[in-house]
C-alpha cells in the first residue's frame, strides 16, 4: 500500500480508536462523506455532507444537475476527537430531489476556515438498489459461531436447497468471522485451513440458487481474534469479487462516518455487486440517518439470541420503542439480527408462539430474514413460517415502505402495500392477555374494507369500522386491509 492509499483510509487497530466523526489531525477542513453517491433511477435521492474541521466551517456544494437540491439542515451531531488533535466542529448538509440522468455525474463539495480549503469531487452514479427489498437467507455465527467451516457452510447450502428455500426469495448463504487465514502485508486474505478454496464454495452455492456472503472487520483482529482488513481493504474486496461474493458483514463498534464512507466507496468501485451489510449497534451508538445513508443493511443494535428479552430488547428497545422508523430509507434496511427460529445452536428451540412473533415482526418493519439455525432440522412448523407467501410479500412488498406505530402504540403496526391495501400486524410483547385494536380511521381509509388473516391465508370479511381482538401473551396477528 503506497502514502496516498493510506491517506485515504483510517484503519482501527484498536477497538476504542474512532467514534462517529473524526477530526484532522491539525485541524484543517476535511469533506469525510461518500465520495460516489449511488441513486436508484425515479427514487428520492439523498446524500449527507459531512465536513470537520477546527472553528467555523464554510461548506459549498457546486455543480448539483437539474433536480437535486443542497440545504444546511443535515442531522446535527457533536466531532468526538482523541485528546491530541484540536478542538473541532461537524458540519452537515443534505442533498435531495430526484436525478434523472442516465450517466454518471459529478459535484463539489468546498469545505474551508482559517486554516485553509479542501474540495472533492462526489460522483452520482445512477444504479438499481443492490437490495431492492431486505435480504433473505442464512448467517453462520448463532448457531456455528468460530466451528464454521467449507464442509459445514456446504451442508447449510445443501439444507437451504432441499428445503427449497431459493423459491421463496432466500438468496444469501453467509460466512461470519472465522475463516480468516494469516495476513501475508500487502495482500489480499486469504481464508484458513478449514476453507480449502473459497472460489469452489462460492460456485457450489450459486450452482444450488445461492450467493455466498462473507464476513470482516477494519480492526487488525476480529471480534473471534481473526485478521481483519485493516490497511488492506482495496486488496481484500477486489478478492472477494474475485470469488463471486454478493454480501459482505463489516462488524465493529464504535463507528464513524468517514470510515463506512471509504468502505462504500471501495464496494462501488472494486466489488459493485457486493451488498453493504454495517454490523453492529447503530442505535446504541447513534448516528442511525448516516448509518441509513451510507450502507445497504445497517444493525439497530446488540446481538440477538434465542431468549424472549433478548428479542424484546433488540426489536423495542432499539428500534420501535426509540422510533428507528424516521431513519428508513428504501434500498438501506435496518437490522434487528438473526430470526430466532428453527432448532438453535445448543439444540435448544424457542416457543412457537415466539417464534411466529417473531416472523411477524420482521416481516411488516420490514427487516432482512436472516436465519442461523440447525437447517437439517426444519419441521413443518419451522417451514410454515418461513414459506407462507402471503406473509413474505409483506416483507418484500415493492414499495419498501417500513411499518408506523398506529396512534403510537408500538403493539398496533401499520405499512402501506405497493397494491394500495395495507399491512396490519398486532403485537402483544406482554406477560398477559391484551385486547388491541385499530379503525380505518387510523389508517387513512374508510370503509367497507376486506380483510385477510395472512397466516390463515383466509378471507374474514368486510370491516366497516375497525377491528379488535384479544392477542395472547407473546403472540401477534397479521392482516391485510383492502
Amino acid at each position: 500500500m503506497n502514502d496516498n492509499e493510506k491517506s485515504q483510509i483510517d484503519p482501527l487497530a484498536r477497538r476504542d480508536s474512532v467514534q462517529i466523526f473524526q477530526g484532522t489531525d491539525d485541524g484543517s477542513p476535511a469533506v469525510i462523506s461518500r465520495k460516489i453517491a449511488v441513486t436508484a433511477p425515479g427514487e428520492d435521492f439523498q446524500y449527507i455532507v459531512v465536513a470537520v474541521g477546527e472553528g467555523s466551517l464554510d461548506v459549498k456544494v457546486d455543480g448539483l444537475p437539474d433536480g437535486l437540491i443542497y440545504s444546511e439542515d443535515g442531522p446535527r451531531f457533536d466531532v468526538r476527537i482523541e485528546d491530541d488533535k484540536p478542538e473541532q466542529a461537524a458540519f452537515t448538509g443534505k442533498i435531495t430531489g430526484r436525478y434523472s440522468g442516465k450517466n454518471e455525474h459529478i459535484f463539489t463539495i468546498t469545505a474551508s476556515n482559517a486554516k485553509g480549503s479542501v474540495s472533492e469531487k462526489i460522483t452520482i452514479r445512477p444504479q438499481p438498489h443492490l437490495l431492492p427489498t431486505p435480504p433473505m437467507g442464512w448467517l453462520s455465527w448463532e448457531f456455528l459461531l468460530e466451528s464454521v467451516s467449507q464442509e459445514k457452510m456446504m451442508e447449510a447450502i445443501d439444507g437451504m436447497h432441499k428445503a427449497g428455500l431459493a423459491k421463496y426469495g432466500y438468496k444469501y448463504v453467509v460466512i461470519d468471522d472465522g475463516w480468516q487465514g494469516e495476513r501475508v502485508p500487502g495482500q489480499p486474505l486469504q481464508p484458513n485451513e478449514k476453507f480449502p478454496d473459497m472460489k469452489a464454495l462460492s460456485d457450489y452455492a450459486r450452482e444450488k440458487g445461492f450467493i455466498l456472503g462473507i464476513y470482516t472487520t477494519p480492526w487488525i483482529i476480529s471480534y473471534a481474534g481473526y485478521p481483519g482488513s485493516g490497511y488492506h481493504e482495496v486488496v481484500d474486496v477486489k478478492q472477494f469479487s474475485e470469488w463471486g461474493i454478493g454480501y459482505l458483514k463489516l462488524d465493529y463498534r464504535p463507528w464513524d462516518v468517514k470510515y463506512l464512507s471509504f468502505w462504500q466507496d471501495v464496494l462501488r468501485e472494486h466489488g459493485k455487486e457486493i451488498a453493504f451489510s454495517f454490523s453492529n449497534n447503530g442505535i446504541v451508538d447513534g448516528g442511525q440517518e448516516f448509518l441509513a445513508d451510507i450502507t445497504d443493511i445497517w444493525r439497530t443494535g446488540a446481538d440477538i439470541w434465542g431468549e424472549w428479552n433478548r428479542i424484546k430488547l433488540c426489536i423495542y428497545d432499539q428500534y420501535l420503542n426509540v422510533e428507528g422508523w424516521k431513519y428508513f430509507r428504501k434500498g438501506h434496511w435496518p437490522d434487528p439480527d438473526m430470526l430466532q427460529i428453527g432448532v438453535l445452536r445448543e439444540g435448544n428451540e424457542m416457543p412457537q408462539n415466539e417464534q411466529h412473533f417473531q416472523v411477524s415482526l420482521w416481516a411488516i418493519l420490514p427487516a432482512p430474514l436472516l436465519l442461523s439455525c440447525d437447517l437439517n432440522k426444519l419441521n413443518d412448523f419451522h417451514m410454515s413460517l418461513l414459506t407462507n407467501e402471503e406473509v413474505i410479500a409483506v416483507n418484500q412488498d415493492s414499495l419498501g415502505l417500513p411499518a408506523k406505530p398506529v396512534k403510537g402504540d408500538v403493539k398496533v403496526l401499520a405499512k402501506p402495500l405497493s397494491d394500495g391495501s395495507v399491512a396490519i400486524g398486532l403485537f402483544n410483547n406482554t406477560d398477559e392477555d391484551a385486547e388491541l385494536s385499530f379503525s380505518l380511521d387510523d389508517l387513512g381509509l374508510s370503509g367497507p374494507k376486506p380483510i385477510r388473516d395472512l397466516w390463515a391465508k383466509k378471507d374474514l370479511g368486510d370491516v366497516s369500522a375497525g377491528y379488535k381482538e384479544t392477542i395472547a401473551p407473546h403472540c401477534a396477528k397479521l392482516f391485510k386491509i383492502g
